[in-house]
């Protein structure tokens, strides 16, 4: 299979919620809005480190674009309380893309690449994979046999001689800038809190101290340097806190910390991500997923199908989006040498979808 970070986590932290959203395609109608200030606060990063954009209101104007073209029909919808909310979150989000460029803009650094996309094949993990073949199942029914009767005999060949079903697990990922820091080359990450980043002591919190062993930035460090052979020595953290939302005085103050890494634990790394995509992969092509109730509320909100999971049903129509394919499913495409889908607007699933 194609694994990224987003999908290991998924499937770590809940596999019923990692078969909505990946295997079942459902989308809930509407995204939090801590996700669409995310998105939107990424897009003014982009213009203000990569292009060194000089004027902050046409970062923060792109950042209120991103965040209600994510919202898309619903913005003109919203109810007039709605509104009031999303309204206060785009002002805030425009304030904290302001701040950022007051606080960052002309630091002195080399942009080496603004953004680097990756898909790596990972050593020694060459098998039947379920994923290529129901694609190829799908586009070519009458040629690709079952994947329980497939032995590599049907006419669309790999340079192996065997099915082009049988292939390797991919390690694929979407990256933020890479840099050269302090005549040092770091992958360049940003995460915004509202967490105290110290303790009474002094000494760094735990939400510091986690990117020591943070995988997501392993895995980006272990994708890049695979491939393009550029061996970034750690991640540099670039953390925005928030005010809390009842602060009488808000305000925006940034933290910033390098974490390196070894050649060891991207060996680790590479280790458990295939030992995650053999029993991803397993897990959904049996249809096995198990339940994690401790992940009903992470990130202090409601599982979007906790619903389903609750009464133990199928999504009743019109409950959620179909979701379009996202970037590593078209990445199947690409590695088997077939035309894309083309684009297609989500529409609500009239129909139930299995879940069991």
């Amino acid at each position: 299979m194609i694994i990224n970070t987003s999908r290991s986590h998924s499937f770590k932290s809940c596999q019923q919620k990692e078969k909505f959203w990946n295997e079942d395609k459902l989308r809930a109608h509407r995204e939090d809005s801590n996700l669409l200030t995310g998105g939107g606060l990424h897009k003014a990063l982009a213009l203000i480190n990569a292009k060194r954009v000089q004027n902050l209101d046409q970062a923060a104007d792109a950042a209120e674009q991103e965040f209600k073209s994510r919202l898309g029909d619903d913005w003109d919808s919203l109810l007039p309380p709605e509104r009031k909310l999303y309204e206060a979150e785009v002002s805030a989000l425009r304030s904290m893309v302001r701040a950022y460029g007051e606080h960052y803009l002309g630091e002195p650094y080399e942009m080496l690449a603004p953004e680097i996309s990756f898909c790596v094949e990972l050593p020694d993990s060459y098998h039947h994979c379920w994923y290529a073949h129901k694609l190829l199942q799908s586009l070519y029914p009458a040629v690709v046999p079952d994947w329980n009767d497939c032995n590599g005999g049907y006419s669309i060949q790999a340079p192996h001689g065997t099915a082009t079903c049988f292939l390797p697990h991919y390690f694929a990922g979407s990256t933020d800038a890479i840099i050269q820091w302090n005549k040092v080359v770091f992958l360049q990450e940003h995460k915004t809190t509202a967490y105290d980043l110290y303790n009474g002591s002094g000494q760094s919190s735990n939400y510091i101290n986690a990117w020591q062993l943070n995988d997501q930035a392993t895995g980006y460090i272990y994708g890049i340097s695979r491939s393009t052979g550029v061996r970034p020595h750690g991640v540099l953290l670039n953390c925005i806190i928030k005010p809390r939302k009842n602060a009488s005085n808000p305000f925006y103050s940034f933290y910033r910390e390098a974490f390196l890494r070894s050649d060891v634990l991207l060996s680790r790394f590479e280790q458990d991500i295939i030992h995650t995509a053999n029993d991803y992969e397993r897990v959904m092509r049996e249809n096995i997923p198990t339940l994690n109730p401790s992940s009903c509320y992470a990130y202090n909100r409601e599982c979007y199908y906790r619903g389903m999971c609750l009464e133990q049903r199928d999504p009743i129509p019109g409950e959620f989006l179909q979701r379009p394919p996202d970037y590593v499913e078209l990445k199947y495409y690409s590695l088997l040498g077939l035309e894309p889908p083309v684009p297609s607007k989500e529409a609500p699933v009239e129909k139930s979808v299995p879940t069991t």
